[in-house]
């Protein structure tokens, strides 16, 4: 039977009656391990947690409020300004933060040491001392942390990139990018898809260029004949391992990239080498949900009403013999895709008056895996890691192991994340955390969360988290 979470809060509760929570100091002073998990933080958001195991259920608040807070690793690490905007991501070993201060809109950067919460990179400013610039994103690659703004200009005109050194800060290039005011790394918009080392920017004319991270790789372009309408990136079940607390690797682990042409086919280019390896027929194409997993490009059949049903059509890009099939229609319009485990899609659907719907698409049998309802609504995210897919939106998540099967449901009281592939993070409403491994039924509290807290980014054993001026790094074990 279902275990329900609210009587593990109250076990930790009255365990905390007699086994306090360990300190900053005790956590300093103990020896501590690392696991290198990459997390990427693509939107700023409030600390968020999840309860998850196997047939948990959740029904409402039931913890104390006398909690200390979370054991803090270090110092925090003191911001230049307090910023209109943030982003933070880690690699396992730091945590890099950029953010925009609001008295001259300029960029600015540093990092902090994970393991012992010192200051790794000093606060320092990127762009140019008469630019203003909006912060959109920061992401990694294997060997640089990547700065993406946009000039403050109406209408907005191209993105820079900063590609800064992971070691020492120092700025290797600024590479200005498309003049597209449509762009954006999500998939099924970007008009810039960061493939390992390579970056690759699809400008208005068509044209694609390519551009090695650290001086290394393939630079050059494309001409824009035929006229390239969509760039995606190729996801593998290799990028589900890097998904975190922030959400899933804004940077792509493959090298190859796929660009859609107005008429329809599908160019499949190396980007290493920005040689072009085949062109797939599409036929028509939509400029609604469309993405690329593991070989095989995916969207929502151009015909169909916007409000659904819909079906998807499903074709092999990889060069195998997989051809082009479509599915039956499902419910609804389709509001989240992604790549669900190997050789597989999940997508949620939403249709009023009815409850979403998540489907799993074994794309290489051609049949459905699983279809199951969720009793989330409102549902605007859909996460994966290892396969298990986790369905969150304001009405709480779900998360479903390989097979289907439900393991937690939470109220709206609950928001699901993932600390890192292999665990996630609780909290109560009153904002007390703990951290349970997939699987656990017993999670481990680690304090409250200091209020004023913004976005975080997480490992294995470390939240980092932003708030009004600061960086502090917290121990999660």
């Amino acid at each position: 039977m279902p275990v329900d979470l609210d009587e593990l809060f109250d076990a930790m509760r009255r365990r905390a009656d007699t086994v306090p929570l360990r300190g900053a100091a005790h956590a300093r002073a103990r020896g501590r391990h690392r696991d290198r998990v990459r997390a990427v933080m693509t939107v700023a958001v409030v600390v968020a947690v999840v309860a998850v195991g196997t047939g948990f259920a959740v029904r409402g608040p039931a913890v104390r409020h006398d909690q200390p807070a979370m054991p803090a690793v270090g110092s925090p690490l003191l911001l230049d300004g307090v910023p209109t905007d943030a982003r933070i991501v880690t690699d396992g070993d730091r945590a890099y933060v950029a953010w925009t201060r609001p008295d001259n809109d300029s960029v600015w950067v540093a990092a902090t040491d994970l393991r012992t919460g010192a200051v790794a990179w000093a606060p320092q400013r990127l762009s140019q001392p008469d630019a203003s610039e909006a912060l959109a994103e920061v992401l990694l690659t294997p060997s640089a942390v990547v700065v993406v703004t946009k000039p403050r200009v109406d209408p907005p005109n191209g993105f820079m990139f900063y590609l800064l050194d992971r070691a020492t800060g120092a700025l290797d290039d600024a590479v200005a990018g498309d003049n597209s005011p449509e762009g954006g790394s999500d998939q099924g918009k970007e008009d810039w898809v960061f493939a390992g080392d390579q970056m690759v920017t699809m400008q208005p004319s068509g044209q694609i260029f390519f551009s090695g991270v650290a001086g290394e790789g393939y630079n050059g372009y494309t001409s824009g004949d035929p006229l390239y309408a969509r760039l995606l990136g190729w996801g593998t079940t290799a990028d589900e391992k890097t998904v975190s607390q922030s959400g899933p690797s804004a940077a792509f682990t493959d090298s190859r990239v796929v660009l859609v042409t107005v008429d329809g086919t599908a160019d499949v280019f190396d980007a290493r080498r920005g040689k072009k390896l085949r062109t797939v027929r599409l036929g028509l194409v939509s400029g609604k949900q469309m993405a690329v997993f593991d070989g095989v490009l995916s969207m929502v059949d151009p015909h169909d009403s916007p409000t659904g049903p819909q079906r998807l059509r499903f074709v092999d890009v990889s060069g195998g013999n997989g051809g082009a099939w479509e599915t039956a229609p499902i419910p609804g319009a389709v509001v989240a895709m992604s790549g669900c485990g190997p050789g597989r899609v999940c997508a949620v659907t939403s249709v009023a008056g009815r409850k979403d719907q998540i489907t799993a698409f074994d794309v290489r049998q051609r049949r459905v895996a699983w279809q199951a309802t969720t009793e989330v609504t409102g549902a605007a995210q859909l996460s994966v890691a290892n396969g298990r897919a986790l369905v969150a939106g304001t009405g709480g998540f779900d998360l479903y192991d390989p097979d289907g099967r439900r393991t937690v449901t939470g109220s709206t009281a609950f928001h699901g994340v993932w600390l890192d592939p292999q665990q996630l993070l609780v909290e109560r409403p009153e904002g007390v955390l703990a951290r349970l491994p997939i699987g656990d039924r017993e999670p481990t509290p680690i304090g409250r969360v200091p209020a004023g807290t913004r976005s975080c980014a997480s490992t294995s054993t470390r939240l980092v988290c932003l708030a009004a001026t600061t960086v502090t790094t917290w121990e999660v074990r």
